[in-house]
């Protein structure tokens, strides 16, 4: 039997512009208990506390401060049992609440069966997992500066996926992996109205709806003593509905992401010096785009004033985007401490991938206007270097 406890504190900042900001904490106390009951037999349970305080302000005079909390107590447990030399049986469940709502209570239970024969392995699995926040895109795409928003006073996101895969090792250096899943979305959320200045308004104007998700994943794998490679392919289609959105109509989410290719190549050069290059390419998200645009003009005022009129959320799918990371890392020990040299960039070849659409007004002649869709650009070709040392503790 072994106990294990591990507190963790995460903090994390971030800012959009010179008059906002985005500040989240996190505090987690995880215990565990381990127990080996037999050679086929073994049982974890424990509990999980997570307490995480947003801070959201835009730093004006008429601004309201946005402080939240949100409070969950998670206990669970799993077993896991060899019945035979090659089927191993998984299964567990979570029990969540929230500490200031002990009065609801939410299962989550999950059951894997795995075999396994020699190079080959296959797996059928069925998962139950809640989220108990919803993020709020600062931009059209989901970025490091978005908000996350606590579910206040409604049942939280549920998902009830089942998978089936198998993998295939050819030999200790190649491997091949097949699944695919589908997914039953119940309590999607989703913001009625955006206000950034009171949050509080737009947590109160969450809504609920229902969707689903389908897809497979391929995944290729190739690792040698100085070569690590690795090939993956994503597709996927989520579909969700809302009685508030579209007339009640079924439509992609901006989290649809229907195609997503990683390619991923770590070289070794030497015992100091590791080469780590990652190429992405995802297809293009929805975005919310206005349907036409109002021109108003006071008599006698030189400008008009261009109002955009939308029907339809999430009615333009953004074109697709791809980059390339690089990472050249340097270690050297001295005296048994660890010195770590970071150099790379973010987006090598500069790639222009959008972050947001929005429609501008053209004047082509004194009598005619149109109007342009436009995007824009933040997150360009991006150098980094880092250095650290780490300090480890000398045997006696």
């Amino acid at each position: 039997k072994s106990v294990r406890l591990s507190p963790e504190w995460v903090s994390a900042f971030s800012g959009i512009c010179t008059n906002s900001k985005n500040r989240t904490k996190q505090f987690n106390i995880n215990a565990e208990i381990q127990h080996t009951l037999s050679n086929i037999w073994r049982l974890n349970y424990g509990i999980k506390s997570s307490l995480k305080n947003y801070d959201y302000n835009q730093e004006l005079e008429d601004a309201t401060k946005n402080d939240f909390t949100n409070s969950i107590l998670n206990a669970f447990a799993e077993s896991r049992v060899h019945i035979s030399t090659n089927f191993v049986l998984t299964s567990g469940v979570n029990v969540s609440t929230y500490l200031n709502k002990s009065s609801d209570v939410f299962l989550s239970p999950r059951i894997k069966i795995n075999y396994n024969h020699g190079f080959f392995s296959t797996w059928v699995d069925y998962a139950n997992t809640l989220q108990f926040e919803e993020r709020m895109n600062i931009f059209t795409v989901q970025s490091p500066v978005d908000i996350w928003l606590p579910v206040k006073n409604q049942s939280p996101l549920k998902s009830d996926q089942v998978s089936i895969g198998s993998k295939i090792k050819f030999n200790e250096k190649l491997s091949v992996s097949l699944g695919v899943y589908y997914k039953n979305l119940k309590n999607i959320k989703e913001f009625g109205s955006f206000n950034r200045v009171d949050l509080s308004e737009s947590i109160g104007k969450m809504i609920s709806g229902s969707g689903n998700a389908i897809g497979g994943e391929l995944d290729f794998e190739f690792n040698t003593r100085f070569v690590y490679s690795r090939f993956n392919y994503t597709l996927s289609h989520v579909k969700a509905k809302f009685e508030e959105i579209n007339n009640g109509e079924y439509f992609d989410p901006a989290y649809d992401v229907r195609h997503n290719i990683l390619c991923n190549a770590s070289l070794r050069i030497s015992k100091k010096v590791n080469v780590n290059l990652l190429w992405t390419y995802k297809s293009g998200v929805t975005a919310t785009v206005p349907a036409g645009v109002a021109v108003a003009k006071d008599i006698g005022a030189n400008k008009s004033a261009f109002i955009p009129i939308y029907l339809e959320r999430y009615n333009y799918r953004m074109p697709p985007t791809h980059r390339l990371d690089i990472n050249l890392e340097y270690l050297k020990k001295i005296k048994g401490n660890l010195l770590k040299i970071n150099i790379g960039a973010y987006n090598l070849y500069n790639q222009q991938n959008p972050s947001f659409v929005f429609v501008q007004a053209k004047a082509k002649d004194d009598y005619f206007l149109r109007f342009i869709l436009n995007s824009e650009v933040i997150f360009p070709f991006m150098p980094y270097f880092s250095v650290s040392y780490s300090f480890s503790k000398k045997k006696k």
